[in-house]
């Protein structure tokens, strides 16, 4: 019989953890769950006193019972015993169920909050980090600590607490055996002092070259089809090789210090049991100790050395979840380099008005002593762009002219000057509301998994189908949507895969499209494709741009022939403005790369 369907709501205030700013610490985590966690921290004392009263139940039983041949007594106890299970039993088995949603409440959150996170993080972090690295601490750090939360905690308090009972009961059995036993505790504490600092070094150095190894999985698949075409499959294969052999040896050393470790404890406390059991048989021939007590006294070490066993366990779990909490707490403590502190109403109805950026300084590399005379991508740059007007951006590769599209859609912020909207600084608005007075075309438009109309009305969820039809019909994209079988259906493939340049770029138009900018970003959109597919989508450009403000990065100067005003960017500056014939009369930089192109 299939199992009842899940139903459980995390009941996690989602609003709030998306909206959570301050730092993370792992105390307001618990604090979300902490009356899940007392609940779970009754259950297993529950269980510990359960364990306890087991080995003296089973003193009473030979020393009262089957000693003194008293059956009454032999069955109350059996009776009492049989409670003592139950009750174990049933505290375990809510406890389980306590546990594992306690856990994965918290890791919910935990991953929520970490995706959101990452969402809120500059481009600039994901440009210098690579994708594999990200997906590591999405996945196998927060699953490590993960697996300590759900059963790490609870262990530590099942085990400290019989540790402590265990004691206390062994010197209360026999003071003499107790001493006896407990020699062996200062060696054990030694032995995982050790081991702690060894484990700590190797898991850290694991978890990160895990990291390296799905980089170099993400990197390589993603370029698999250029490492075909230059046969380079062998290189690949080898590069891969290289860092899964650096992980397997870290985790053989890794496994090598646990073999040592852990078989090393169960030695120890077999070794101690076996002598206190030899010193305990000659205690009772002598007749100084009854066969109830030094049964008794095995059961209780048994259990004293199980929960040091286990507490070990448990550290071996914590040195792997310590390494995950820490590179999870270094993600949450990156701060975007473009802040969003922006509370200036109005970000829509100023993108209307005229953009100044004025004395623009910026630099792809963090300011450092070592990068000092590391020329700016864009310096001192002065440009005033008329409300209603297409401004078209030349120039040579690295000129940083696809830079000018970044500032002006925020995905960076300057150095040095400033941008304005309608004489308002536009880090002045909320950034969320500044984008959306912006449509933005890259050069290789990114579609999501679903249909056609899904990515059209990607960045506005609540539109209509008559309204994505509309968006399509307005870039003259219903054409060309037509032909593709299923139309606006036709379910799309990871990164549009399924479709050809020039469709990808059309839907991305009229994403861009639909939610109605005031400003449009178009960046080398035409740069990939063939002649007869750029005048197709050359035309939708002109619709879309027609009626407002653009600015349009071309790699082909056909392209800037279409706008109102041409500006040409080299080094980092513009040295030519004007529109097309202004600009061939002045017989200048754009003037021999139109006649070269011509």
């Amino acid at each position: 019989k299939a199992l009842p369907p899940a139903t459980e709501q995390p009941r996690v205030n989602v609003g709030k953890l998306k909206n959570e700013h301050r730092p993370f610490e792992l105390g307001r985590m618990f604090k979300e769950v902490r009356f899940l966690i007392a609940a779970v921290i009754g259950l297993l004392l529950v269980g510990v006193l359960a364990d306890l009263a087991f080995p003296t139940l089973m003193r009473m039983a030979i020393d009262n019972g089957v000693q003194a041949r008293d059956t009454n007594t032999l069955w109350i106890i059996a009776g009492v015993g049989t409670v003592v299970v139950l009750t174990g039993w049933a505290a375990a088995t809510i406890n389980t169920i306590l546990t594992a949603r306690t856990g994965e409440r918290l890791l919910f959150g935990l991953r929520l909050r970490s995706f959101v996170h990452l969402l809120r993080l500059s481009m600039n972090f994901f440009e210098r980090t690579m994708s594999g690295r990200i997906m590591t601490r999405m996945t196998t750090d927060i699953d490590n600590l993960s697996a300590f939360l759900q059963t790490g905690l609870a262990q530590t308090v099942v085990s400290v607490g019989t540790l402590i009972g265990v004691i206390t009961m062994l010197t209360i059995t026999d003071a003499t055996l107790a001493a006896a036993a407990l020699a062996v505790v200062p060696l054990i504490v030694i032995i995982t002092v050790i081991f702690r600092r060894i484990s700590s070094r190797l898991y850290t150095q694991a978890r990160e070259q895990v990291s390296q190894v799905n980089a170099t999985f993400q990197e390589s698949i993603a370029g698999l089809r250029t490492a075909q075409m230059h046969g380079m499959e062998n290189h690949v294969a080898t590069n891969f090789e290289k860092e899964a052999e650096e992980y397997r040896r870290l985790r053989v050393n890794s496994h090598t210090a646990i073999s040592i470790y852990f078989p090393g404890l169960s030695a120890l406390s077999e070794i101690a049991q076996a002598l206190v059991l030899g010193f305990g048989a000659w205690q009772v021939a002598r007749g100084e100790l009854s066969p109830g007590i030094l049964v008794a006294f095995v059961l209780y070490m048994g259990l004293m050395f199980g929960p040091i066993q286990q507490l070990s366990q448990v550290f071996d779990s914590y040195q792997q979840a310590a390494v995950g909490f820490r590179r999870i707490r270094e993600l949450l403590a990156t701060t975007p380099s473009v802040a969003d502190t922006g509370t200036h109403p109005g970000a829509r109805q100023a993108a209307t008005g005229p953009l100044e950026l004025s004395n623009l300084t910026f630099s792809y590399t963090e300011p450092t002593t070592d990068t000092n005379d590391t020329p700016p991508i864009l310096d001192q740059v002065n440009l005033s762009i008329e409300p209603g007007t297409t401004v078209a951006v030349v120039g040579p590769t690295g000129a940083g002219k696809s830079t000018i599209i970044k500032l002006l859609s925020r995905l960076y912020d300057p150095d040095h000057g400033t941008i304005t909207a309608t004489n308002t600084d536009i880090r002045d608005f909320p950034t969320n509301n500044w984008r959306r007075a912006i449509g933005h075309v890259p050069q290789e438009a990114h579609l999501f998994s679903g249909t056609v109309a899904d990515n059209i009305g990607y960045g506005l969820p609540q539109a209509q189908q008559s309204d994505i039809e509309a968006a399509a019909r307005r870039v003259g994209a219903l054409t060309a949507i037509a032909a593709i079988p299923g139309g606006f259906h036709h379910p799309v493939g990871e990164r549009g895969r399924g479709l050809s340049s020039g469709q990808r770029q059309l839907i991305a138009l009229a994403r861009a499209e639909l939610i109605e900018p005031e400003i449009m970003l178009l960046d080398e959109a035409t740069s990939t494709l063939d002649p007869a597919t750029e005048a197709v989508i050359l035309n939708a450009a002109d619709r879309v741009t027609s009626h407002r403000t653009s600015v349009i990065v071309a790699h082909r100067l056909a392209t800037a022939s279409r706008a109102d005003r041409i500006i040409v960017v080299a080094d980092g500056r513009i040295i030519e403005d004007g529109s097309h014939d202004e600009l061939l009369g002045t017989h200048g930089t754009y003037a021999r790369m139109w006649h070269l192109v011509g």
